[in-house]
């Protein structure tokens, strides 16, 4: 593989770019890389036995149960008491908007979905890496820490009022 200290510094650099300096914190200490040749770059293809976790929060729904369109904001850590705050909390880490016909029965399309169970997800690794405090990605580290300030609500809209849960 060439030199693989320089592979490792160049994949290092491009992940933290894209991810956040705190992934691989060891690599600003590392000399620059050398150019990484074709056949270095055909041995990536393999990925390695311990890759970088892609953590998110699944939310799966029944479209139609609620009967109108809603949202769901996920926190880490302390959820404001005021709902009118939750969507500008600090703590706020993503949210997923099901936009529903608040009158299904009109649509002949929306009958046939009525048992529809969609899903949405938030992206959870960004906020892992500037708001939790950890210093890895790993499994056993951040399983820990979202059971413990993984939370999440319902704001349901109708017409002009929000009901939040």
């Amino acid at each position: 593989m060439g030199n693989q200290s320089a592979v490792q510094t160049a994949i290092g650099r491009i992940v933290n770019r894209l991810y956040g300096s705190r992934v691989f914190r060891d690599i600003s200490a590392q000399p620059e890389a050398e150019q990484v040749t074709a056949e270095d770059a055909a041995a990536f293809t393999t990925p390695p036995n311990h890759g970088v976790y892609d953590w998110v929060a699944r939310i799966q729904y029944k479209k139609f149960e609620l009967g109108t369109s809603f949202s769901v904001p996920v926190f880490f850590g302390a959820v404001p008491e005021d709902p009118n705050d939750w969507l500008v909390s600090p703590n706020l880490v993503g949210a997923h908007h099901a936009f529903v016909n608040d009158n299904p029965e009109e649509c002949d399309n929306c009958r046939g979905q009525v048992d529809l169970v969609e899903e949405g997800f938030v992206h959870l690794n960004g906020d892992l890496i500037s708001k939790s405090g950890l210093d890895s990605l790993e499994q056993d580290v951040v399983a820990p820490y979202l059971t413990k300030e993984l939370q999440w609500k319902v704001i349901k809209v109708s017409n002009t009022r929000l009901s939040c849960y």
